[in-house]
């Protein structure tokens, strides 16, 4: 992520942001997955542990409840600011 960042281009694309994002949650998911994995795995007495789908949809089941979770909370809130003052001068400098 860090030399696909580099660019001021590539960090105003949101195209490139949502790619890196993607990778870094999947390095992540897999980072946890081989740090927690073994143990587990070792106590169940699973000899060749392996990426089942069921760790997939388990991992995709988390990620929507996050989403939805977060989209009710954005939802219930003004993502504009009233009553700010300088709201209207912001909005000129920006186009």
């Amino acid at each position: 992520p860090f030399f696909a960042l580099m660019s001021r281009s590539s960090k105003r694309s949101r195209e490139m942001l949502v790619r890196v994002s993607i990778c870094l949650l999947i390095g992540h998911w897999l980072d946890l997955f081989l740090m927690i994995g073994p143990k587990v795995f070792e106590h169940a007495g699973i000899e060749n542990p392996s990426i089942s789908p069921i760790d997939i949809g388990i991992a995709f089941g988390f990620g929507g409840v996050f989403v939805l979770v977060v989209a009710k909370a954005l939802s219930r809130t003004k993502l504009l600011a009233t009553g700010d003052p300088f709201y209207d001068e912001g909005l000129a400098l920006n186009q």
